[in-house]
């Protein structure tokens, strides 16, 4: 899969391009700029290396002109304002345990989330993931957002979410469960703010990430969708901070 990908927002036929790498800072604005701009996605560097991508400055300049259009602003401002419900979320997906190769309690909430926010063909597929796929206009291609339902810690871990010194603390709280939190977020704000893409966008929450699970799950989603045209993973987060 290439690093960048090319994708057009409906309104401005502006090509953006979409980077696979993000960190944290913060997570939610930038899953949405993705998908609002059909989907152009901004790598944001944090303390691990990360490989320069040269973008072409016509590209850069149509990422701007889009970012800037009134309805994305709109919609990144009302995420800011949403933020305490986001955080409830990955409090609830946190507390369902998801160890290794038993991640089927977790997929199956985020499957009903899924499916609660619009996209009614989601589904679970042979290898455990939950997919959804909010659909574009038809001209566009198809983006891949996905973050891990599974976690490194084995079956009987308490996953209970407790605050401690101004900061929320559980088994996985930031990996991944900050991910799927911030993928439903993105679902809500793009489908309350009105913005329609051109690309079909596919969230999944994908099983297998950790160790032995050896990425099982998303290799089953790039082997079952060979047309998808650009991926976005969300990794790991830092623990919460409560204000």
């Amino acid at each position: 899969m290439p690093i960048v990908a090319l994708f057009v927002a409906q309104t401005s036929r502006l090509q953006i391009p979409a980077l696979s790498a993000v960190t944290r800072a913060p997570i939610l604005r930038l899953l949405l700029s993705s998908c609002a701009l059909a989907v152009g996605c901004f790598a944001q560097v944090g303390s691990a290396q990360q490989n320069t991508i040269e973008i072409d400055d016509s590209v850069r300049r149509g990422f701007d002109a889009v970012l800037n259009d009134p309805r994305v602003v709109s919609a990144l401002a009302e995420l800011k304002v949403r933020e305490p419900e986001a955080i409830q979320e990955q409090f609830r997906l946190t507390e369902i345990p998801a160890p290794p190769f038993k991640e089927d309690r977790r997929a199956a909430y985020f499957l009903e989330q899924l499916k609660a926010r619009g996209l009614e063909d989601a589904y679970l597929d042979a290898e455990g993931n939950a997919i959804g796929v909010r659909k574009g206009s038809g001209d566009g291609p198809l983006l891949l957002i996905a973050a891990h339902l599974d976690t490194v810690f084995p079956e009987g871990v308490d996953t209970t979410v407790q605050l401690r010194d101004g900061r929320y603390y559980a088994p996985g709280i930031g990996d991944d469960t900050r991910g799927l939190a911030a993928m439903l977020s993105v679902i809500d704000i793009l489908n309350d703010s009105g913005i329609q893409t051109e690309a079909d966008i596919m969230f999944a929450g994908n099983v297998g990430e950790e160790g032995r699970g050896d990425l099982r799950g998303i290799k089953a989603i790039f082997r079952d969708h060979p047309s998808i045209d650009g991926f976005i993973s969300r990794g790991p987060h830092h623990q919460w901070r409560h204000r």
